[in-house]
């Protein structure tokens, strides 16, 4: 049984450890270019990473990053973890970093995939409806928030 524990990553091992799950995820399941995944907040020392890990096996098995304060994104987990809560946790352990270091954040955005919509609704994300579906790197996304 999962005994997933959450991390926030503070070495750059740490944070390759997050970009192997992306490229797993994202590059080789989805099809996305490496171009596409890696963007300039990858560079940025502000981005903050979290990784969940086994606590028995110490083996990863998603991940989540935090963009200018206020924004969730690159949100994964393997495949061979997927349905044990563990994107939850990802999220929540997010919303709690963003809650106690910026108590002046009102709300959380992403840019859901549009299949993933009904993910992050069960999270209590809603849609911007003014914004509408719209094409980021040749897949329908939305824009969602979360006020804190």
């Amino acid at each position: 049984m999962l005994q997933i524990q959450i991390i926030e990553c503070e070495t750059p091992v740490e944070i390759e450890r997050c970009k192997k799950i992306r490229i797993e995820v994202f590059c080789d399941e989805q099809g996305f270019s490496a171009d596409e995944e890696f963007d300039k907040f990858d560079q940025d020392p502000t981005t903050k990473y979290f990784l969940a890990v086994d606590a028995n096996t110490s083996d990863d098995y998603g991940t989540v990053r935090l963009v200018n304060d206020n924004k969730l994104t690159r949100l994964a987990v393997r495949a061979k973890g997927r349905g044990n809560g563990i994107a939850k946790k990802l999220c929540f352990t997010l919303e709690d970093y963003v809650r106690k270091s910026n108590p002046d954040c009102l709300s959380l955005k992403t840019h859901s995939q549009l299949q993933r919509k009904s993910f992050y609704a069960q999270l209590g994300y809603r849609v911007d409806e003014n914004k509408g579906v719209f094409d980021e790197d040749g897949m329908d996304h939305v824009l969602m928030w979360k006020q804190l």
